[in-house]
């Protein structure tokens, strides 16, 4: 499929577009469908060595990947996401993903990179997306789609809050705190 074409890829898939046309159809083997956005294990690199690696070239600093999860043991879910030099490690809860008809189609987790070993890791610039169908079929194989980011410059330490939203700082108290009452001072 040519990427200029694809489906979501001209200003960004939506969460339900991730899902509907890339996840479901990467589960059920259409692989041919679906040839814009490569297949690696996430875990077997660093963060800063995946965009180099992505099918689908971009200038926004987001980049798409399928991975198939790394369950720590064979009656579990829970995921392995340890690399050579940090982890993944999930924040906040995961979220619902609703299609047109506000049926629920899938789960969305946000993920940071810290480097360094667990539980001491130092938090990077670093964040997945991690995208999981809710598409019941006995002959599907076990995809995730995982969205990528860098925010250039900086860190996530107050990005993200515990429920993996953007946090909006308020600029104004950031300058002047006494025009919110955060004199100390006067307690």
């Amino acid at each position: 499929m040519d990427p200029d074409q694809a489906v979501g890829f001209q200003f960004h898939p939506t969460d339900e577009q991730l899902i509907h046309h890339y996840l479901n159809l990467k589960n059920l083997g259409f692989d041919d469908r679906v040839t814009n956005i490569g297949e690696i294990e996430i875990c077997n690199f660093e963060p800063w060595q995946l965009p180099e690696r992505a099918v689908t070239p971009t200038n926004d600093y987001t980049w798409y990947f399928f991975t198939r999860p790394d369950y720590r043991y064979t009656n579990s879910r829970r995921a392995n996401r340890i690399t050579n030099g940090g982890y993944w490690k999930v924040i906040g809860k995961a979220r619902k993903i609703v299609d047109g008809n506000n049926d629920e189609i899938g789960t969305k987790k946000t993920l940071v990179f810290l480097q360094g070993n667990v539980p001491k890791g130092v938090k990077t610039n670093w964040v997945i997306h991690e995208y999981h169908s809710n598409m019941n079929n006995s002959d599907q194989r076990d995809f995730v789609l995982c969205r990528l980011k860098k925010k250039p410059g900086g860190h996530f330490d107050d990005a993200i809050d515990e429920e993996g939203q953007p946090i909006q700082h308020n600029v104004a108290q950031q300058i002047d705190p006494q025009l919110h009452g955060d004199n100390l001072e006067s307690q």
